[in-house]
Order: structure tokens, then C-alpha cells, then sequence
């Protein structure tokens, strides 16, 4: 008899999912979202510019922002990067690099993904990053509507959802009988050949006049006690040509990080009247205790790690700095001496980059990453 009465509750309870709305049943890859946006439903609806639910998250394709006021977009073919921004605030996703940030360098995990030849950047983050509602919603049962609004509401999602029922049937309807159902989305990474152009940030350890005058406008000068002590005047003359000052901290000294920051910046203070923001630690931040460097972010300092350093003195140690480029698999932080024989050799050096296809960004204090180019804060 238990066996029977087992068996009768598992039939009745497949019943029941079968009468279930179909959204909730359906695999990920043939689920159909509606979408409206600023109160307009999105029609005919496609799969060209179908929300996709990964991970939790809300993906349509960049083009979308085109549909909202608050916030513009830019996409940098050269540097594969989309640039997601208002007046005030930026989110960049790097494709090459496959990563995310805003403009406090602060990295976010949910990137960008490729599909079906699209870009797709999830949404659900955006709109939360610059303050635009949006919500996920399943008060009908047609399907689930992915809702981004940048104004006041003018009812809520069940109302909403309510009020605009023959209208959301009547897409639902339209995109069904289309076909497309058929040949669903699949919000998964396409084999796709990985970027060949690699991108990386140029540093000089020391300021030298030769330095200064060979390099363009924000070019970094990460400098040390010693350095602020007796460069003075070049200094000076480094900040006029528009080169930023940054620290170099010495995680074995008896002075802790964030006093040597504080020393630091109040001789730069008599010596340039600038202080600095951008620092980097001698012998990398893992020399260096990790609550010191939290308390040292917590002071406003933008930490720079560099992963690429050479005494840069032949041909040969060029050929060895492109090597090891190549080999990283991610942004290259490079950081070469401030010395004449290596201003010498910044022509050969270029040339490696162009044979590795390297394209160097400019380091801004404010709007590039911070804390060892992937570290997510």
C-alpha cells in the first residue's frame, strides 16, 4: 500500500509541473523574455535582441543602450572596449582582455560574453551601476518580462504587466509564430579565435631628464624617497609636460605603507605642490602584507603592480621584455628604468610592440584599474 501511495504522489506531482507556465520549465537556451523599456514593449521581438538569463544575470546586446537617455555608449574598435558612461561615471568592458571595470578601477565579474556574432553586456549590472530601475518580473503567464525603466514608474511591474497583457501576448505571439523558437540562443561562449592584440601600460621607475623629454604627455614616474629628495626641478618640469608623479613603497622598511605614503606626498607637496595618487610597491605587492595594503587603498591610494620588469640595458633584455608579454595572460604592466641607456633603446622597445601587436593605454589616476590590474574590490 506505501508503495502504491508513493507512487500516486509522484504522478500527481508530475502532473503539476506540467501545468506550470512553460517559462519556468523551459531549458535556458529556448527561454523567451519580453522586453520593455521606458515603458514601450520592445516589438517585433527577435532573437537579435532577446534578454539572455546567465549566471543571473540579464544580458542584451550593447547596441540596446542606444534605447535609453540617461546614459551613452562608445565602442572602441581599436582597443576592443566598450565605454558605458554619463557625466559623472564609466563602465568599461575590455573584449580583449575579457574584464570589466568602472571608472575607479574598481572590476566587476560579470564581463561581456560573444553570441551568435553579438556583443552582450549584462544589463541588470549596468542599470544598477547608474542608478535605472530595472527587474526581472513573471506576473503574466506568457513569459517573463525584463523591465528597465529611467523615470518615474507609472505602475508597478504586476500592474504593468497587467495593463499591457494584450500587447505582450500579441509579441509573445508574433515572435512564436516567427520561427525563431526554433533556432533558440544558446547564452554560451562560441569558439571564437581569442584576440591576438594584447594591451599594456608603460611605466618608468626614477625620473631622468632624458625620460621626461622622450616621453609623450601621462606617462608615469613612480619615484622614491630619494628620487622626490633630489629631482626637484624635474619633477616639476615632468608634471608641466603633463607626466603624472606616482610612489614607489618600500614594503621592507620600518616606516609602514601608508606613513611612507603620507611622507612621500608631503615632499612632493613642498617640492611640486601635486600630490600623488598612483603607487606601486618595491618588489610587488605580495611582498607586502595584505591589511596594510587595504589600509593603504582605504587612504586613497590607486595601486599599480607591474608584472613586466627589466633592467632594460641591451638589445637583448628588449628581446626579453617581449617575450615575457607574450606569455601573460592578461594586461601587461610593464616598468623599465628612467635612465639615459634605457631612453636609448625606447625606439627598439617600440618596435618589439608593434611586432606583438601591443597597444599601450594611458594611465589616468581615476579612471583606470586599480590594485593590481584584475584584483576585484
Amino acid at each position: 500500500m506505501k508503495k502504491k501511495a508513493l507512487l500516486c504522489l509522484l504522478v500527481c506531482f508530475c502532473m503539476l509541473l506540467c501545468l506550470l507556465p512553460t517559462y519556468s520549465r523551459v531549458k535556458a537556451e529556448n527561454e523567451v523574455i519580453l522586453l520593455v523599456i521606458n515603458n514601450s514593449v520592445i516589438r517585433p521581438l527577435s532573437n537579435s535582441i532577446m534578454p539572455l538569463r546567465i549566471n543571473d544575470n540579464i544580458y542584451l546586446p550593447y547596441e540596446m543602450l542606444s534605447h535609453l537617455t540617461t546614459i551613452k555608449y562608445y565602442y572602441n574598435q581599436d582597443l576592443e572596449q566598450i565605454y558605458v558612461f554619463d557625466t559623472q561615471q564609466r563602465l568599461t568592458y575590455d573584449l580583449a582582455n575579457n574584464r570589466s571595470y568602472d571608472e575607479s578601477g574598481v572590476s566587476y565579474p560579470s564581463t561581456h560574453k560573444h553570441i551568435d556574432g553579438r556583443i552582450y553586456i549584462p544589463f541588470d549590472v549596468v542599470c544598477k551601476k547608474f542608478d535605472i530601475y530595472c527587474a526581472l518580473s513573471s506576473y503574466t503567464d506568457i513569459a517573463p518580462l525584463f523591465r528597465i525603466n529611467e523615470g518615474a514608474l507609472i505602475a508597478s511591474d504586476e500592474d504593468f504587466s497587467k495593463q499591457l497583457n494584450t500587447l505582450l501576448k500579441s509579441t509573445y505571439d508574433d515572435y512564436i509564430s516567427s520561427g525563431q523558437l526554433d533556432t533558440p540562443i544558446i547564452p554560451a561562449e562560441p569558439d571564437i579565435p581569442v584576440p591576438t592584440k594584447k594591451l599594456g601600460y608603460l611605466t618608468f621607475s626614477g625620473i631622468h631628464i632624458a625620460s621626461v623629454k622622450a616621453m609623450s604627455a601621462g606617462t608615469v614616474f613612480f619615484l622614491s624617497s630619494d628620487d622626490i629628495d633630489n629631482s626637484g626641478s624635474l619633477i616639476r618640469y615632468a608634471i608641466a609636460k603633463g607626466h603624472e608623479i606616482g610612489l614607489a613603497l618600500d614594503p621592507k622598511s620600518d616606516i609602514s605603507l601608508v606613513e611612507q605614503f603620507y611622507d612621500l606626498n608631503e615632499k612632493l607637496r613642498l617640492q611640486a605642490c601635486s600630490p600623488a595618487h598612483l603607487v606601486t610597491i618595491q618588489d610587488g605587492a605580495d611582498s607586502a602584507d595584505l591589511g596594510d595594503i587595504d589600509r593603504l587603498i582605504q587612504c586613497g591610494a590607486r595601486l599599480w603592480d607591474s608584472n613586466v620588469s627589466l633592467d632594460i640595458s641591451s638589445l637583448s633584455a628588449v628581446e626579453d621584455l617581449a617575450k615575457q608579454i607574450v606569455e601573460l595572460d592578461t594586461t601587461a604592466v610593464i616598468s623599465i628604468p628612467a635612465s639615459e641607456a634605457a631612453v636609448l633603446l625606447l625606439p627598439a622597445v617600440y618596435d618589439s610592440f608593434t611586432e606583438i601587436n601591443l597597444s599601450l593605454l594611458e594611465i589616468e589616476v581615476w579612471t583606470t584599474p586599480i590594485n593590481r590590474i584584475n584584483d576585484i574590490r
